[in-house]
């Protein structure tokens, strides 16, 4: 799902050594956890702050999230910004996202000026559905939404991290108008950097590396695109009208 990008988690890989020699037969052989557990360390000021970022989503009954993103920088540049909400809704009702991507064609383009819009949200007529359309079609879709309800927020990603990574403390940063934390997950040859608000532990930018371990800077593939956050806020009063289709707008019903 387009919500939440979010760094690709490997487990690790734990090599079995069998002795066959008969002198060593009584050799004893190392318990196979007890090594996956000794290769991961642990920063405990990083598992603090992953932990912290855990616990916001809890009884978290919505959220509202401005991205900006800049992607294509070395051909000049190319800005989106990005509106999330999400609302987890009281009575067991489901959990509704809307997701809008304004696309602009160069960097600092005003807001007024023409652009698309990609928007995707949860249906509130068809329970279980997905509607998507783009703004200069009008035109789009809705289709059975594949995800589990309880997947929209990354805590199984900081959850995986702490089990399986070795994690380290980066420092305090300033990520456009917060001071946040800085942790390093390392995993395989994946590395993730987050920057979490040090006010509310909310991740406000990631950035992915593959080829981490490589020692030479030009070999490490840095996947970062300049997705940070501009504004949010908890626990927004739930907007009814952001999960409706525009009249001019025509939907298409697709399934399975």
């Amino acid at each position: 799902m387009s919500y939440f990008r979010y760094a690709s988690l490997l487990s690790f890989l734990i090599i079995l050594v069998a002795c066959t020699d008969r002198e060593e037969q009584d050799t004893e052989i190392p318990d196979e956890s007890e090594d996956a557990e000794e290769t991961v360390e642990h920063d405990e000021q990083a598992v603090e702050i992953l932990t912290e970022a855990i616990s916001f989503y809890d009884d978290l009954s919505g959220l509202y999230v401005e991205r900006e993103h800049v992607i294509d920088v070395e051909d000049g540049g190319r800005q989106a910004l990005e509106y999330e909400w999400m609302y987890t809704l009281e009575d067991d009702e489901p959990q509704q996202f809307r997701h809008e991507v304004h696309h602009f064609d160069q960097l600092n383009q005003e807001e007024n000026e023409e652009t698309t819009v990609q928007v995707t949200f949860t249906s509130l007529e068809q329970d279980g559905y997905i509607v998507e359309y783009t703004s200069d079609t009008n035109e789009g879709f809705t289709y059975p939404n594949r995800q589990s309800r309880d997947t929209y927020v990354p805590v199984p990603m900081y959850e995986h991290a702490l089990e399986h990574a070795e994690l380290s403390y980066g420092g305090e940063e300033e990520i456009g108008d917060y001071n946040t934390h800085h942790i390093i997950v390392t995993e395989d040859q994946h590395r993730t950097h987050y920057w979490f608000d040090q006010e509310t532990f909310f991740e406000v930018q990631s950035q992915y590396e593959y080829n981490a371990e490589n020692e030479s800077d030009d070999e490490v593939q840095n996947l970062n695109d300049g997705r940070r956050v501009v504004e949010y806020s908890i626990d927004p009063e739930f907007d009814e009208s952001l999960f409706e289709v525009p009249s001019d707008v025509t939907i298409e019903q697709q399934e399975e």
